[in-house]
C-alpha cells in the first residue's frame, strides 16, 4: 500500500467519526434573594402601606385591602374589594385591628381588618358633628404618612382644617375598639384638640405615634407632644422632622439639615446633635426581631445607635431594585416587604445579610 493511500484512508476515518454539534441557548432565570409572591395582578401589585397582628399581615392597595396569613396563595391570601382610596399618594395607617382614612372632606371611615367589606364593618364618622368648625380632614400624606396615625392602644389621631378666625391647629382623637360581630367597630371616646397658632405660615408636617402618646411637627410652631387625655405641650423649637421613633428606651427625631434630636424622658425634653445623613431622615422605620430597620426608596438598612453615634449597614435588596418600599413586616420566620411593584419575601435567617 502506498504512502498516499494510507493518508487518504486515515483522513476518511477521522472525518467519518466526527459528530455534528448543535448549540442551543437556554435562558436561566436569575435568582434573587427577594422572591415575589405571584398572587397579585394589575393595580393589586401596588402596595401603599402595611400593618400586622401576631398571625396576619394587612396591606393597602388602590381600592383593595389584603389579608395574608402565609405564603400559600390558594388558601391564606385574601384580596378584598374594600373601596380604599385610589389616590396612590394616600397611605392609610393600619394597626393590628383596624385601618382609617378620609371617606370625604368631613367623614372618616374606619374599617375592621378582619371584616373590611362587611357593612357596616367600618364606622363612617362625620367629624363635623363633633366640631362644627371643621372644613376638611387634612391629607398631607405624600410618601411618609404625616396627617393621621394610631398609637399602641388603638387611639387614632388626625389633623383637620377649620374656619375659626384665629386659625388654630385642630386635631381629632378617637379611641377605637373592634368587635368580631356587629357593629364590628366601636368608638369609646372622641375629643378635639386645639393648639394655638404662633406662626402664620405654620402647618401640620408630621404626626407620629410613640408608645401611648403622639409627637407632632407643626413646622414654624415647633414640636409638640399630645397625650391620650388630650393635653399637649410644646417640647422643642421648630425643626423639620421627617421621622420620630422610639428605640431601646430613647426617642429619636431625625430632622432635615443633618439635625438629630434625642429624648430620654418620653419626648418631654430633647438634646440636639448633628451629623446624620439625608437617607436616615427621609426613611420609614420598622422593628424586625431585635433590630431597627430603615427603608429608603428601594434600600433597606439597619441602624445601630450608641449615644448620638450610629452605624448604618445596608442590606441585600436584589430583586426589589427600582421599586419603592412602603412596608416591612415580619410574620413567623419570614420578612415581607410591600412595594409599588409587588409583595416580596425572604427568610428571617437571610434578611440581615449585608449588601
Amino acid at each position: 500500500m502506498t504512502k498516499l493511500t494510507i493518508i487518504t484512508i486515515s483522513l476518511f476515518l477521522i472525518f467519518s467519526c466526527k459528530k455534528s454539534v448543535e448549540i442551543r441557548e437556554v435562558q436561566i432565570d436569575k435568582k434573587y434573594s427577594w422572591t415575589e409572591i405571584k398572587r397579585f395582578t394589575g393595580t393589586e401589585k401596588i402596595f401603599l402601606s402595611s400593618g400586622s397582628s401576631s398571625d396576619a399581615i394587612y396591606l393597602q392597595q388602590p381600592y383593595f385591602f389584603t389579608e395574608l396569613r402565609s405564603q400559600n396563595i390558594n388558601t391564606d391570601i385574601t384580596i378584598y374589594g374594600a373601596s380604599l382610596p385610589t389616590d396612590i399618594d394616600i397611605r392609610i395607617p393600619i394597626n393590628k385591628d383596624f385601618s382609617a382614612f378620609p371617606f370625604s372632606d368631613t367623614v372618616l371611615r374606619v374599617i375592621n381588618n378582619l371584616k373590611p367589606t362587611v357593612s357596616p364593618s367600618g364606622g363612617y364618622f362625620d367629624l363635623k358633628k363633633i366640631d362644627p368648625t371643621l372644613t376638611d380632614i387634612q391629607k398631607n400624606y405624600n410618601v411618609l404618612f404625616k396627617a393621621m396615625t394610631i398609637n399602641k392602644n388603638g387611639t387614632l389621631l388626625l389633623a383637620y382644617n377649620n374656619n375659626r378666625a384665629s386659625r388654630p391647629f385642630t386635631l381629632m382623637m378617637l379611641k377605637i375598639k373592634t368587635n368580631s360581630s356587629y357593629p364590628y367597630i366601636d368608638t369609646l371616646f372622641s375629643k378635639s384638640v386645639t393648639i394655638p397658632r404662633t406662626s402664620i405660615d405654620a402647618y401640620v408636617r408630621h404626626i407620629s405615634a410613640v408608645n401611648d402618646y403622639f409627637l407632632i411637627d407643626l413646622s414654624g410652631n415647633g414640636l409638640f407632644k399630645i397625650k391620650e387625655n388630650g393635653t399637649f405641650s410644646k417640647v422643642y423649637n421648630p425643626a423639620t422632622v421627617d421621622a420620630f421613633y422610639e428605640w431601646q428606651g430613647k426617642v429619636y427625631a431625625l430632622a432635615e439639615g443633618s439635625r438629630l434630636l434625642i429624648s430620654s424622658d418620653n419626648g418631654d425634653n430633647w438634646q440636639e446633635y448633628s451629623g446624620i445623613n439625608s437617607i436616615m431622615t427621609t426613611s420609614n422605620y420598622y422593628i424586625i426581631k431585635d433590630s431597627l430597620v430603615g427603608a429608603y426608596r428601594d434600600n433597606l438598612f439597619t441602624l445601630t445607635w450608641s449615644g448620638s453615634n450610629y452605624t448604618q449597614r445596608f442590606l441585600k435588596n436584589d430583586g426589589v431594585e427600582n421599586t419603592r418600599i412602603n412596608g416591612v413586616e415580619i410574620l413567623r420566620d419570614t420578612v415581607y416587604i410591600a412595594t409599588t411593584s409587588g409583595l416580596y419575601v425572604k427568610p428571617v435567617s437571610t434578611f440581615f445579610d449585608s449588601k
